[in-house]
C-alpha cells in the first residue's frame, strides 16, 4: 500500500502507523482494567476505520498539484466533508442497530475521532511546513 514514489505519503503511513499502535495499546490498557459496561463492543473496529479514513483523506490531500494552495484548501474542505458524511452515516447505524451499545460507541468514537484528527492536522501542517522551507 505505501507508494515508492511519494516519500510524503511513505512518511505519513509510517507515523500513521506508530500513532495508530500507540492508541491499540491504550485501548488494550483500557479494555483490561476499565468496567466491561464502560467498554464500547467495536473499539478496535473503530480505531482501524479510522486509520482507513484518514489514510484516504490525506490521500485525497496530496493528488494533483499538491501544493497549490486553491487547490489543497479545495481538497481539504472536500476530505472533510466525506469524512463527516460517513462518520455521520456510522454513527447513525450503529446507535440505532445497537442502542445498548450507543452511549459507549459514540464516546470512543468521539475520542479517536479528536485523537486521529489532531495526528492529521499535525501531519499537514509539518508537510506545509516543510513544503515552504524548500522553497525559500
Amino acid at each position: 500500500m505505501m507508494s515508492k514514489s511519494n516519500p510524503i505519503m511513505r512518511t505519513f503511513l509510517r507515523d500513521l502507523t506508530l500513532f495508530t499502535a500507540g492508541i491499540f495499546v491504550l485501548a488494550i490498557l483500557y479494555n483490561w482494567l476499565a468496567p466491561a459496561e464502560l467498554i464500547s463492543q467495536v473499539m478496535f473496529y473503530i480505531i482501524v476505520f479510522f486509520y482507513v479514513l484518514t489514510i484516504f483523506v490525506h490521500r485525497l490531500l496530496l493528488k494533483g498539484n499538491k501544493y497549490r494552495f486553491a487547490q489543497f484548501n479545495n481538497r481539504y474542505i472536500l476530505g472533510t466533508v466525506i469524512k463527516i458524511l460517513v462518520m455521520t452515516v456510522v454513527m447513525f447505524v450503529y446507535s440505532f442497530e445497537f442502542p445498548e451499545d450507543a452511549l459507549n460507541f459514540l464516546i470512543t468514537f468521539l475520542i479517536l475521532y479528536l485523537l486521529f484528527t489532531a495526528f492529521e492536522v499535525v501531519s499537514i501542517v509539518k508537510t506545509i511546513d516543510k513544503h515552504d522551507s524548500l522553497e525559500d
